[in-house]
Order: C-alpha cells, then structure tokens, then sequence
C-alpha cells in the first residue's frame, strides 16, 4: 500500500497528512495536491451520548448535478403566462374584429364604398380602380336587425394616391341616409349627403 504521493507539477513526493484534509500544498514548488482517497484521513465522530440526541456530523462535499430549467413564453414557467397571453390575442383579435371588420358587411359600408368609387372627383384624385382597405374603422355602430346607424372610416387608393373615406349614415325599412366625405393630401370631397338607393 502506498504511504505518499507525488505532486503533479513537479514530481516531488508528498506526505499523507495527519488530519482530515481534502489538499496539500507541495513544500517545493508550492502547488495544491489533492491528497488520493486512499490516504486521507478519516473524521473521528465524538462518542455517542447515552440520550436519544442526534448529531449529524460534516461529510465530504460531492459535485451536485447542474439543473437547468426550461423557461416558458415570455421568461416565465408553466402554462399560465401562455394562458394568459393567449387570451390578450384573442381579445385583441376580436376589438380588431369589432372596430375594424364587423361594419364591411354592412349596407352602410357598402352603400358609402360604391358611391366613393363612382364619384367623379374621387376617380380624378386617385385614379382607378379603386380598393379599400382591409379595415373600416368604427367610432361608433349601433345594429338592431335591419336598422342601423354609425360613423366608420376607411382608406381608399388608386393608381394616383389614396386618401380616407369618412362616413356617417343610417338605414332602416324606409331607406338609407349617407354624408359622405373624401380627404386626399389635404384635400376634402363632398362624396354624397342626403338619401341613397342602396342595395
């Protein structure tokens, strides 16, 4: 059995220490040794008292596995945060829905889109064809049935520019009532006012 060690640094041969110790230090070139398991020198434990106390000696650090944990959307962990966002979307999706789509399939809006687009001074500020955009923003809609009545706006473009139609209208069994206005780079286009035929 061995009774010493060498240093890996310099080969120099190192005493087994006489206490419970992990490392030497070599007396030559100074390095820290760790000393072989097999020559360490155990812990005395003090003896045991005669009452039924405890005593938890120290025991030699061990290296403790690395734990990584997984972080989830947006820096959190677990389901809520998803939960929870998925939620703002969907709210989200729906005022999109509600103040940007909901008024296109009404006649208002289709009413207000066909007379801006046959509109004379319309045509010579944008060209055309003419689209609109993908939204018509509401500021304010109130649907009962058939009835309706609000004030929306939507981007309409041509070929030569593009500007904002802007719309406030009511219709009921007896008809419909538009006042439609155009804006393009600064300039304003009575479009209609007053009662349309509308489909």
């Amino acid at each position: 059995m061995a009774t010493s060690f060498d240093c890996p640094s310099c080969g120099a041969a190192q005493q087994p220490p006489t206490t419970p110790v992990l490392s030497v230090q070599c007396h030559y070139c100074g390095t820290i040794v760790v000393v072989p398991e097999a020559l360490r020198v155990r812990p005395t434990p003090p003896p045991q008292p005669a009452s039924s106390t405890i005593n938890i000696y120290p025991v030699e650090p061990t290296a403790l596995p690395s734990v990584k944990m997984r972080r989830g959307l947006l820096g959190c962990s677990g389901c809520g945060c998803f939960l929870s966002l998925l939620s703002f979307v969907a709210f989200a999706g729906f005022m999109i829905y509600i103040f940007g789509f909901s008024i296109k399939g009404s006649v208002l809006y289709t009413c207000a889109v066909d007379k801006a687009k046959n509109n004379v001074q319309v045509i010579q500020l944008i060209g055309t064809p003419i689209k609109a955009d993908t939204f018509a923003w509401i500021s304010n809609y109130e649907s009962s049935g058939s009835d309706e009545e609000g004030h929306f706006s939507t981007q309409l473009s041509g070929p030569k520019g593009s500007g904002t139609l802007d719309v406030y209208g009511s219709h009921d069994r007896r008809g419909t009532d538009l006042d439609i206005t155009f804006d393009s780079n600064g300039e304003t286009v009575q479009v209609f006012s007053g009662a349309a035929q509308c489909k």
